[in-house]
């Protein structure tokens, strides 16, 4: 019998963040989404909390600030979010 595979983590990635996660967020989200891109912000994952509404995650290019994506487009930056850093 030969032995298991170890296999690698699937959470480290190098790939940009897939497109299907843009197809959960809103218009007025998906266009705030493209303006906030051009100051060095991008969509990190959006969460799928269990008979809630999809809440994007964005975090600004630094990875000093990190933010919700509101329904009506708003960005709230307040917020006590913890990311895991890449390693």
């Amino acid at each position: 019998m030969a032995p298991p595979q170890i296999s690698e983590n699937k959470r480290i990635s190098t790939q940009s963040t897939p497109k299907d996660l843009e197809s959960k967020l809103s218009l007025e989200q998906l266009l705030a989404l493209r303006q906030l891109e051009s100051f060095g912000w991008s969509l990190r994952f959006v969460r799928q909390p269990l008979f809630q509404d999809p809440v994007p995650i964005v975090i600004e290019g630094n990875g000093k600030s990190v933010g919700i994506l509101q329904e009506d487009g708003t960005l709230k930056i307040d917020v006590d979010i913890d990311i895991r850093k890449d390693t």
